[in-house]
């Protein structure tokens, strides 16, 4: 689902690092949100979706999602630019939940691992992973790189 908007692929699908991994037991799957991506903010306070990624396979998966995290490395951000990385569900895939964070606003430049994110009543049906920007403060157009792939760790 394209959303037209920058760094955004044409089909709007996450590219699978591993389509799936068996790890002491457990399945894990690797989606690239994004690869060195340069995205900017509008210059406002505000939220805004400049990625939106609708893995497949997370379609019809959510009751079977154990946990999600987020590894991150952030780059060249500007004096006020703010990402985070959000997750949204839906029954039909029409009407969406409001978005959770699974991976809290980042200011700087930083490489991480994001905490766990297990909220199961978050994990439905449908399922879509945004990267976010905003303004730390309103003005101007602020921007950087992100490297973000989520980590979808299944119920053993």
């Amino acid at each position: 689902m394209d959303c037209g908007c920058p760094g955004t692929a044409a089909s709007g699908v996450a590219r699978a690092v591993r389509s799936s991994q068996n790890i002491g037991g457990r399945k894990v799957l690797l989606f690239v949100l994004a690869d060195d991506e340069p995205l900017t903010t509008d210059g406002l306070t505000t939220w805004r979706s400049v990625i939106i990624k609708s893995p497949p396979p997370l379609n019809r998966l959510g009751p079977f999602i154990e946990a999600l995290k987020v590894h991150w490395y952030g780059t060249g951000f500007t004096n006020s630019f703010e990402a985070r990385v959000v997750s949204e569900f839906s029954t039909t895939g029409e009407l969406w939940a409001a978005p959770v964070q699974i991976l809290p606003p980042e200011t700087t430049d930083s490489q991480l691992i994001s905490a766990p994110y297990t909220t199961e009543t978050q994990f439905g049906l449908n399922m879509r992973v945004s990267i976010q920007t905003k303004n730390g403060t309103a003005g101007n157009v602020e921007s950087g790189r992100v490297t973000a792939i989520l980590e979808v760790v299944l119920k053993s």
